[in-house]
């Protein structure tokens, strides 16, 4: 019986307020206030932790530049060819091109 009731610990408050007088009916109800009492025990321990865990987080203002050395850079030199020229190439030949230039230097 109790692993009927486990399933669906919402409907079991219905169970509970329908079910006539008795043993049965005090049962469950210890059991459900038990199974709360060790629910609330437990989030307040961990938001007692995350209280005490904050006080040592390091504060940083969103007023900063963010430097990244991932985008796009202005002036940003092009890929060349062998000649010295600029290349209008796929990207697939650019980067061709600039293994060789590479290998050449």
């Amino acid at each position: 019986m109790a692993g009927e009731y486990s399933k669906d610990a919402t409907a079991l408050v219905s169970i509970i307020k329908n079910m006539t007088e008795g043993v049965e009916k005090i049962q469950l109800k210890q059991a459900y206030a038990d199974s709360l009492k060790i629910i609330w025990v437990v989030m307040c321990a961990l938001a007692g932790s995350a209280l005490i865990a904050s006080c040592f987080t390091k504060g940083y203002s969103l007023e900063q530049e963010h430097k990244a050395q991932q985008g796009y850079h202005e002036g940003a030199r092009t890929p060349i060819d062998l000649e010295g020229s600029a290349s209008s190439a796929s990207g697939v030949d650019e980067i061709a091109v600039e293994k060789a230039r590479l290998e050449v230097q």
